[in-house]
């Protein structure tokens, strides 16, 4: 029988001033099918064959890499076709030798880097080029035009190695490069983050804090002299607009010290925003509920896959249970079935004898058929916006232990106001706002340590 894991939320968020005026929809995630059992360490997505939907190529560290064709409704079918690399760690699709098509570069931590061209149709024959050595220990690769001259270059991170650029010659021949960084190099991003038209990047230092280089537009990098994070714990961090004010951010996680999001201030100066949350090395960024404000997942490779959903202002907090039991080694997020939502591929690790697999976001009125449900109670508040006190009813459909916790989404600071074990029925909590600070709060309710339910609140006096 088909397992599915699902959880639905509900958000009344548009009638507190200063929020998004945004209704939260309700989500979940379905397990569709498994892609291989291949350890995973990616999935470069694009769309190959030309024929407008997702195509994804599971780089996988044992084992050749693999094309799995999308049939356009986000079912996915092995194409048969191999990319022969010992111990891929990374790859991606990008246009590189300027013909119209996504052709394919891998990366390899004991082996050369490789390339692959598409004939147009979804076809791909190796390029022959033989890019550095096996002792580059290559670990992850992104394509980006770096000097601005019209053409998909590649920026490879290298364990114990600076990274490497190559430059692209605008015909798919790398055949120039230069380093950047230091020989504790190990993981990177790019993005244009100090807004001046050109790509900029974020090395992941091990054993030291980061650092963040920036370009002048030729493709030649200086050291900003920010310290981003910590020297220990940190996961490979992700540019994403987290604060929607128009300029790349960075989530870093962090598996020792949870994970830390650093706000863009629009010049490519970075400032920690919020405390450290959660677990996790890696993290995929995603709009899980089409809310407007990215959610995070985050995976700690030898432990648990978690979701956390953003409540504004550098205020994430762990959701549902959404993935039991899965572990996995990469997590991409990609809108596979063109349903206008973002769908999860959880990479297989050679830990949990499982297979890498998709889950489709379904969001309301879904027909699919769910195994697992995991339901939000709805807390009713009133009056919102209050001066005196805030009245909360809710209902317990199942005993057992609960909390209720008040959160003040400036500071974060969390004050519980209940604890222990409720029974089945009808709730009314009311707690006075004396010696509190003008404000918006959130009021959570868990089970289990699980937020089942949330409520935005605005103290005014």
């Amino acid at each position: 029988m088909k397992k599915s894991y699902v959880f639905t939320g509900f958000f009344l968020i548009g009638l507190l001033l200063g929020f998004h005026n945004v209704t939260a929809q309700e989500f979940g995630f379905e397990f569709a099918q498994t892609l291989g059992s291949d350890e995973c360490f990616g999935v470069a997505f694009g769309d190959v064959d030309g024929d407008g939907d997702r195509d994804g190529v599971l780089v996988n560290f044992q084992g050749p890499s693999r094309l799995w064709t999308n049939l356009g409704d986000g079912t996915f079918v092995d194409s048969g076709q191999r990319f022969e690399t010992s111990t891929a760690h990374s790859g991606q699709l990008g246009d590189l030798d300027g013909d119209g098509d996504l052709d394919l570069f891998i990366a390899s931590t004991m082996d050369v880097d490789k390339i692959w061209l598409n004939n147009g149709q979804g076809l791909f024959s190796e390029s022959q080029q033989l890019l550095g050595t096996a002792d580059d220990l290559s670990v992850q690769v992104l394509l980006g035009d770096v000097d601005l001259d019209g053409d998909l270059d590649a920026v490879v991170a290298r364990n114990m190695h600076p990274s490497k650029i190559w430059y692209n010659d605008g015909e798919g021949i790398f055949d120039t490069s230069s380093e950047i960084g230091n020989a504790t190099t190990y993981y990177q991003s790019i993005a244009d983050v100090d807004g001046d038209g050109d790509l900029d990047i974020y090395l992941e230092y091990l054993n030291n804090p980061d650092r963040i280089f920036l370009n002048d537009g030729a493709g030649n990098f200086t050291d900003s002299g920010q310290e981003i994070g910590l020297a220990t714990g940190e996961g490979h961090g992700v540019f994403y607009d987290l604060d929607l004010d128009g300029d790349q951010d960075l989530m870093l996680p962090n598996h020792e010290n949870g994970a830390q999001v650093f706000t863009n201030i629009g010049t490519g100066q970075f400032e920690a925003c919020g405390d450290p949350f959660g677990e996790g090395s890696i993290a995929g960024i995603l709009d899980a509920d089409l809310d407007g404000l990215p959610d995070l997942i985050t995976s700690n490779f030898l432990g648990s896959t978690n979701f956390y959903k953003n409540f504004d202002n550098c205020l994430y907090r762990p959701y549902g249970n959404l993935f039991p039991d899965e572990v996995c080694w990469s997590i991409s997020t990609e809108d596979v079935d063109g349903d206008g939502d973002m769908d999860v591929i959880l990479g297989n690790t050679s830990m949990n004898g499982s297979a890498t697999k998709l889950f489709l976001n379904r969001m309301i009125n879904t027909s699919v058929e769910l195994t697992y449900a995991f339901v939000e109670q709805e807390l009713k508040v009133y009056p919102n916006p209050a001066s005196d006190f805030f009245q909360i009813d809710y209902e317990i459909s199942t005993p057992g232990d609960y909390h209720i916790q008040l959160v003040n989404i400036l500071s974060q600071e969390t004050t519980l106001l209940v604890s222990g074990l409720i029974s089945e029925g009808t709730k009314t909590l009311k707690f006075g706002t004396q010696n509190r600070p003008t404000g918006h709060y959130l009021c959570e309710l868990l089970k289990d340590g699980i937020v089942i339910a949330s409520k935005k609140l605005c103290l005014i006096k």
